[in-house]
């Protein structure tokens, strides 16, 4: 009995120790929860604060770049000034080819510094440049310039003429006759460059013709009538467009050569017609 009673105060006792243990290891989980939240938004507060560090320094970075990217345009900028003004001169003096390098001195420290050439200043770099290579005979390259420059404006008479100044030169005379189409709808185009579209238009009418003669010539020679009164009249029809000073005669040419062609077809009527509009022009 002793011992059974004995034993029962022992478990008695331990269940007590068992309940104490219980109770501390809830208060022990409680307090680490508690601590658990306070670190989540320590934590949280921490990342937060990282965060904003991160985005300081970034943005002190990022001025820090602008700042010297701005110095270094700047620096860029009077370089270039100091180049067109080297190139004006030499421009001047007829020394065309140290004026082309010159001018691409200015554009190359521009563009190498970053700075997209939009201003108009900048872009009479390249129209000046695009001038002083067409000087040197370097049409096409010439030509790319005065497209780079009308990108960006598209109203630039200057580059506009240019091109079709280019143009002309390389036989590409449809986008010619587009180009001087724009000088004169221009609202950019000041009374001068009118003047000399009007002039540019002579040059490509006469290309037109000249042209369209040539190919019809070959076509005449070529045994191909058809495709030779095509053009034949396709020259023709140029030369109405404007007035050439040699007009009379070139006409009396284009009809006569007609005529020959409408006799090939077997078209005698029609070559007497056109003989007639030659003699009313040419009696003799």
């Amino acid at each position: 009995e002793l011992r059974k009673v004995d034993l029962e105060l022992k478990l008695a006792h331990s269940l007590e120790k068992v309940e104490l243990a219980r109770q501390t290891l809830e208060e022990a989980e409680e307090i680490h929860g508690m601590y658990a939240v306070e670190f989540a938004v320590a934590t949280k507060e921490f990342e937060m604060q990282q965060d904003l560090v991160y985005d300081e320094l970034e943005r002190k970075e990022e001025e820090a770049k602008a700042k010297q990217l701005a110095a270094l345009q700047a620096a860029a900028m009077r370089r270039a000034d100091e180049h067109r003004r080297e190139a004006d001169a030499s421009f001047k003096r007829g020394n065309i080819g140290a004026a082309e390098q010159s001018y691409s001195h200015a554009i190359a420290e521009l563009e190498v510094s970053g700075i997209v050439l939009v201003q108009p200043s900048q872009l009479w770099l390249r129209v000046n440049r695009a001038a002083a290579l067409f000087s040197l005979g370097h049409t096409r390259e010439a030509l790319t310039e005065c497209e780079m420059v009308l990108k960006v404006d598209c109203n630039h008479a200057r580059a506009l003429l240019r091109a079709s100044r280019c143009c002309l030169q390389l036989q590409e005379l449809e986008k010619a006759q587009r180009y001087i189409e724009f000088v004169v709808l221009s609202p950019a185009s000041s009374a001068a460059d009118l003047k000399e579209a009007a002039a540019q238009k002579v040059t490509l009418v006469r290309a037109f013709i000249e042209r369209d003669k040539v190919a019809a010539n070959d076509a005449f020679r070529k045994d191909d009538f058809n495709t030779a009164l095509e053009l034949y009249t396709s020259a023709l029809e140029h030369l109405e467009v404007i007035n050439l000073p040699d007009s009379k005669k070139v006409q009396v040419g284009l009809f006569s050569n007609r005529a020959a062609a409408h006799m090939m077809l077997g078209s005698p009527l029609l070559a007497a017609e056109d003989c007639c509009a030659a003699l009313k022009l040419e009696p003799l």
